[in-house]
């Protein structure tokens, strides 16, 4: 269904009279079966993003309502700015099309006309901000909801809206599941602020490492040294040769530095519970760098490849600039740190999803923030408005529960792109005896997708959130049984992910079959 949201929430912003009074907002539903959806409790679901489209949530949705034996009402809200609900684009800069330079990324370039195309369509952007998300779930509540408890869900930044929905006092909510949370409103050194994300992703990475030594296939080929210094020692290597060998090919197959496309490639790893145990084989062939060496890393970086680079349908209704948007807005700090200094939290890191410094001349171009920082950067300045809302007044507060509310956090301990710590800081910062923290500790991104245990593979992350609605958000008779069904934690590269990715079930010192070579080298 569609429901209709006005652009501009009381106390949020003012929508200019040439702009479309209202958005659309889409949310999906499956209804308690039989006549019980009137009276069935219901469980909103708020994905993160947080430019994304909920389309791949689909079989949570799905999920939830099954766990609860039909007896639920189950909502996908889509934010406003992506998917199906109005999106935010700017078409008069071609920023979001096909025929621009970087496809759906506004680049410096682009942002002056987009500036000024978004300032004419919405006037002021806080129309797309958290609170105006959080807004939406609450006006929807109030004129869709049966009046029956209500569970909200949210996951990475859907955590962050539900924990503004939790300002905004929504009376009718019996509990919060926060699954790999975020944070934006505590204490500066507590929020998950962008530039501070590399270095964060490589705290969990140096903690994943530090793994290797507890188990035996891996500490074997780390004997004299440990897996944390091997990739730092290829690391350093690769910077100060990056025409040897190995550095030249994972500068071919990355497009970028031979260090930042091997941080790169082993942070895409890091958080695949499945893949992650290909990472100490990886550097330590990139250590030894052999001729058969490079057979098998030159496999794994084009089989990598092809994979990462499939075609994703949901990208195509996803909203970059909303993600970006947001993220500059709530998550930058301000003044920026430095170019030079966003580097040097990078040098630490030995694996990352995208370096931060490369994002910093699209912020300036967004907030036109006037700072040596920014100027440095070369970013010309334009007359339109920024693409940035400011700050408003839930953006320092912390959250605050209301007295019939539970809050059940749940996170992961190898979670590196919204770090166990995050969740942690929000535990403590909340005022309430009416939650728990469960946190798992060889857990990657998204619990309720990572916790797979059993033939069947469920998970005990859905496990966790069924049993919280099914006791009405009763933390005491909360069912954590699953946890010690959990499979042990394992560096042992699985047979077919070696044959798969290294052509060889020997990972550390095998070589590819000739077939497995040419397989690699053609496209498919």
């Amino acid at each position: 269904m569609i429901f209709s949201a006005p652009l501009c929430y009381p106390g949020v912003c003012e929508a200019p009279a040439s702009a479309s009074p209202t958005v659309d907002v889409f949310v999906k539903r499956v209804a308690a079966v039989g006549n019980n959806a009137a009276s069935a409790p219901n469980v909103i679901l708020v994905p993160g993003g947080p430019g994304l489209s909920s389309s791949t949530w689909d079989w949570v949705l799905q999920d939830v309502h099954e766990g609860m034996g039909g007896d639920v009402n189950v909502y996908l809200i889509e934010r406003r700015g992506t998917g199906h609900s109005t999106r935010l684009d700017c078409t008069a800069a071609q920023s979001m099309t096909s025929g621009s330079p970087s496809g759906g990324k506004v680049e410096p370039s682009e942002v002056p006309a987009c500036a000024l195309d978004l300032q004419n369509t919405y006037g002021n952007l806080a129309a797309f901000s958290t609170t105006s998300a959080a807004m939406d779930i609450l006006d929807f509540i109030a004129k869709y909801i049966n009046g029956s408890r209500t569970f909200v869900y949210g996951a990475g930044y859907g955590t962050v809206v539900a924990q503004r929905l939790m300002q905004l006092n929504p009376t009718t909510v019996t509990g919060y599941i926060l699954d790999s949370v975020m944070t934006s409103s505590l204490a500066p050194d507590q929020r998950s602020y962008y530039p501070s994300r590399d270095a964060a992703f490589g705290e969990v990475a140096e903690h994943f490492m530090e793994l290797c030594a507890q188990n035996s296939e891996c500490s074997a080929h780390f004997k004299d040294t440990s897996l944390s210094a091997t990739l730092h020692d290829v690391l350093s290597k690769f910077d100060s040769n990056p025409n040897s060998t190995c550095a030249a090919m994972v500068a071919e197959f990355t497009m970028t530095t031979p260090s930042d496309g091997l941080r790169k490639q082993l942070g895409g790893l890091l958080n695949k519970p499945i893949l992650r145990s290909l990472i100490p084989p990886i550097v330590y062939r990139l250590h030894r760098c052999d001729a058969n060496d490079v057979e098998v890393l030159k496999m794994f970086l084009q089989v990598n490849t092809d994979y990462t680079s499939m075609p994703n349908e949901n990208e195509a209704i996803a909203s970059d600039l909303l993600g970006d948007l947001v993220l500059f807005s709530e998550f930058w700090e301000t003044p920026t740190p430095s170019q030079a200094e966003l580097q040097a939290r990078l040098a630490t890191a030995g694996m990352l999803i995208k370096p931060v410094y490369d994002v910093l001349p699209q912020y300036c171009a967004f907030s036109k923030e006037q700072s040596l920082q920014c100027a440095e950067t070369g970013v010309k300045s334009y007359e339109a408005n920024g693409i940035i809302y400011p700050h408003d007044q839930y953006s320092n507060a912390v959250p605050t529960i209301s007295s019939q509310a539970s809050v059940l956090l749940i996170s992961g301990g190898l979670d590196a792109v919204t770090p166990s710590k995050y969740a942690k800081f929000l535990f403590e910062a909340l005022d309430t005896t009416k939650k728990e923290l469960v946190l798992f500790d060889y857990v990657p991104h998204s619990v309720v997708t990572s916790t797979m245990y059993g033939e069947d593979e469920k998970t005990c992350g859905l496990d966790l959130l069924i049993s919280f609605v099914s006791s009405n958000g009763d933390l005491a008779h909360l069912d954590k049984s699953c946890m010690a069904k959990m499979p042990a934690f394992d560096m042992k590269v699985a047979v077919e992910s070696a044959n798969s990715y290294f052509g060889t079930d020997d990972a550390y010192n095998g070589v590819p079959a000739p077939a497995q070579q040419d397989a690699a080298a053609t496209p498919a």
